[in-house]
């Protein structure tokens, strides 16, 4: 017998034309009121797995896509990324492209809007997601006022006001400082106490894995459970380097789009 609010995941195989399958016999089933921490290496196919349930791949990306994926017993395959939105709340890797306009109030408001919502419930949902992402004092702020982590929070603030009954969450950590991961992992925690489902894709996975009721990591286009195996380098300092020499140094070290890392100094005997 299905599961009426479950997402279920039969088959999933998603590959760009004639490459070899980035994800292939993808099973998974995500209940209500459970958080799934999917982990795995750089490139091996997690943010696809979100863009596939999110309808962002193959629609935007290209590519093919094969297999089922149901919410309860309606399928998703057939719907567009507007209707799948009943469903799915979604916080991508690149919070830029998911801010539609200028002042922090109104992009809350705006997924509300969207949803016709009437005007009064607007009027109480926006102060309470402020308050509850801790955006109170930046209500009136223009949004290329507020930080990176700001805007973070915003995004997934503006998703989370929908109350959809899955939120897919990638690289949700990326910009926020611990005071704002400490905040978002709270309010993710009472959200599935509350029935919510979550999934989130997140290479910090030390700090999710405690408030997740199941992990699973993707590696050679499989989802496999548990956190993936660490893999451990082991170098010898030769015994001739000069003490408090430096072994390692990184200069203006970045990934994508993301700010670049502080600058990285090792020395011998650290």
């Amino acid at each position: 017998m299905s599961c009426l609010s479950c997402l279920t995941l039969s088959g999933l195989e998603f590959s760009y034309r004639n490459k070899t399958p980035i994800l292939t016999g993808i099973d998974l089933e995500i209940q209500p009121g459970e958080l799934v921490l999917i982990a795995g290496a750089t490139g091996s196919g997690k943010s696809t797995l979100l863009n596939s349930l999110v309808g962002i791949a193959p629609s935007y990306s290209g590519g093919e896509l094969k297999g089922e994926i149901l919410y309860g017993t309606q399928s998703l395959l057939a719907l567009s990324i507007r209707e799948r939105a009943k469903f799915l709340g979604a916080v991508l890797q690149n919070v830029e492209t998911q801010i539609f306009t200028n002042r922090v109030s109104e992009e809350i408001a705006f997924g509300l809007e969207n949803r016709n919502f009437k005007a009064n419930e607007i009027q109480q949902r926006v102060p309470e997601l402020l308050q509850e992402f801790g955006l109170s004092a930046q209500s009136p702020w223009t949004i290329k006022q507020l930080s990176a982590g700001q805007k973070q929070r915003l995004v997934l603030a503006s998703v989370l006001v929908l109350n959809q009954p899955i939120v897919v969450l990638d690289e949700p950590l990326a910009y926020l400082d611990q005071q704002g991961t400490e905040l978002l992992l709270q309010i993710l925690q009472a959200r599935v106490h509350q029935g919510q489902a979550v999934i989130i894709v997140e290479h910090r996975t030390d700090l999710v894995a405690p408030f997740a009721q199941r992990i699973v990591h993707t590696s050679g286009g499989k989802l496999l459970p548990g956190l993936p195996p660490q893999r451990v380098l082991i170098t010898d300092i030769p015994p001739t380097q000069p003490r408090d020499a430096v072994i390692v140094a990184t200069q203006d070290l970045a990934y994508g789009t993301y700010p670049a890392y502080p600058d990285l100094r090792i020395q011998t005997g650290e």
